[in-house]
């Protein structure tokens, strides 16, 4: 199946997609126009961004890193409506910062205050310096969600910081090899209910794992929710 035909089919069964891609490749104006274009009038898209800046720039702010984050922000716009998140993953090696974060997300802030769509905001730490009262009360600040990321490999806390909530399902096991019984998504789903249940919206995602067990465990979990979760 071809990538825009595979779009178009996710797009007619589940509510959401987060976006990979964007992390290693710079993506033209004119491909999130065109998978605007591609997908059903309610599917929505997490984007995430360039490894760039994560990885590479750690999040320092400089001429280069304001310039490319203004194009990246105004490429997006392209999704208009339908762009709902932006996710921001940071590596397991980036020990806590909090300078250097407070200064990104005023950047990321200030930039998208002149555009029409304004994403919300989630990140992932893959290191435990990050989970302090501190970083929890900076999020807070921003209204950006802590990713809950459930993992065997990386550190996560289930812990609120937003208006809405961000999960990602890693695998415990294996991070691309595993697949989620019926009672462990069933666990999940009430752990969902208990921190969500003043939060306007949840996001779920899966990993693409390599036998398609995402798939799977997505319809199940959706078969257990009603409208106010995206899987």
């Amino acid at each position: 199946m071809k990538n825009e035909k595979k779009l178009s089919y996710i797009s007619k069964h589940y509510n959401t997609l987060e976006v990979n891609t964007t992390f290693y490749h710079f993506v033209k104006k004119d491909v999130f126009r065109k998978w605007y274009g591609e997908t059903t009038d309610n599917f929505i898209f997490s984007i995430k961004a360039p490894r760039f800046y994560t990885h590479l720039k750690r999040l320092k702010i400089d001429d280069e890193m304001i310039n490319s984050v203004k194009l990246f922000l105004a490429n997006i716009q392209e999704l208009k409506e339908k762009l709902w998140s932006l996710l921001i993953q940071l590596p397991e090696s980036f020990k806590e910062n909090i300078d250097r974060l407070e200064l990104f997300f005023g950047l990321i802030v200030q930039i998208l205050d002149d555009f029409e769509y304004k994403p919300d905001i989630a990140i992932e730490f893959r290191d435990s310096s990050w989970f302090k009262e501190e970083i929890y009360d900076l999020l807070k600040k921003f209204n950006v969600a802590l990713v809950i990321a459930n993992s065997s490999r990386y550190p996560y806390v289930i812990k609120t910081t937003a208006d809405f909530s961000y999960m990602r399902f890693h695998w415990p096991e294996s991070m691309f090899l595993w697949k989620y019984s019926e009672d462990e998504l069933r666990y999940w789903k009430s752990e969902i209910d208990k921190f969500s249940k003043n939060l306007k919206k949840v996001y779920v995602y899966f990993n693409n794992d390599l036998d398609a067990n995402a798939v799977e465990n997505a319809d199940f979990l959706m078969s257990l929710f009603d409208d106010n979760i995206l899987v």
